[in-house]
C-alpha cells in the first residue's frame, strides 16, 4: 500500500492537461459522486472476480485491490457535500449512460489477462489522469480535506498501476499476448474513450 506522507508534487504526472483552477460546489459535489460510484463499482467487480482467477498472485492482488477501491469510496463519500435538497446516494452516479457500458464490458472479462488488461491498463490510467486532473484543480487551503483525498487516492492508483503492471508482465512471460485479450484491450480502451474517461468529458466551473 501506498506511503501517504509523501509530497504533494510528486504524487503523479500532471500530462499538460488544460485544467480549470477551481472548482464550484456544484462541481465538487458532482465529482466526489462519482469517484465513490467508479470506486465502489471496481470494488464489486474485482470481488466478484476472486473466485473465478485461477493464478494465485491475481488472486491476491485482486482481493488487495478490492478492498482498496472499497475505502476510496468510503473517503469519498464524506466528500459529498450535503447540500440543500440532495443526498449522497442522489449524487453517487456514473459521469453517463456510456461508463455503465464500460463497466459492464470490464465485469464481462473472460480470461485472467483480459481482466487485468481491462484494469490496469485501461481503467487505473485513467483514474491516475483524472485524479491528477482534480488535484491541480483544488484549492488546498479552502479546500484541504478534498485534496488530501485526492493525494490519498491518487497515489495509491499510481501504485496499483505498477502492481497490475508487474503481475500482467509475470502472467505474459516471454510470450505475446493472445489476439483476443489485446482486442478485449483496445475495445475497452475505446469505450472508455467514447464516453470522454471515467471523470466524462470535461470538467465545469461552476
Amino acid at each position: 500500500m501506498a506511503d501517504h506522507g509523501a509530497p504533494r508534487e510528486s504524487s503523479a504526472p500532471r500530462g499538460g492537461l488544460d485544467v480549470p483552477r477551481s472548482l464550484g460546489i456544484g462541481e465538487v459535489a458532482r465529482r466526489a459522486g462519482l469517484f465513490r460510484w467508479v470506486e465502489s463499482r471496481v470494488a464489486e467487480i474485482l470481488g466478484g472476480w476472486i473466485g473465478s482467477v485461477p493464478e494465485p498472485d491475481a488472486t491476491a492482488l485482486l482481493g488487495a485491490h478490492c478492498h482498496m477501491f472499497a475505502w476510496h469510496a468510503d473517503l469519498w463519500l464524506d466528500r459529498v457535500p450535503r447540500l440543500p435538497g440532495t443526498d449522497p446516494d442522489a449524487l453517487t452516479l456514473p459521469a453517463n449512460a456510456g461508463m455503465d457500458d464500460f463497466f459492464d464490458a470490464l465485469a464481462g472479462s473472460g480470461s485472467s489477462i483480459e481482466k487485468l488488461l481491462g484494469v490496469y491498463r485501461v481503467l487505473v490510467p485513467d483514474l491516475v489522469a483524472a485524479y491528477s486532473q482534480d488535484l491541480d484543480a483544488t484549492d488546498e487551503i479552502t479546500d484541504a480535506p478534498t485534496a488530501r483525498v485526492l493525494e490519498l487516492v491518487l497515489r495509491d492508483h499510481v501504485d496499483c498501476a505498477r502492481e497490475g503492471e508487474a503481475l500482467i508482465r509475470s502472467l505474459v512471460g516471454s510470450t505475446e499476448l493472445e489476439t483476443r485479450a489485446v482486442a478485449h484491450e483496445s475495445r475497452l480502451a475505446a469505450m472508455l474513450a467514447a464516453a470522454g474517461g471515467v471523470a466524462g468529458p470535461t470538467t465545469s466551473v461552476n
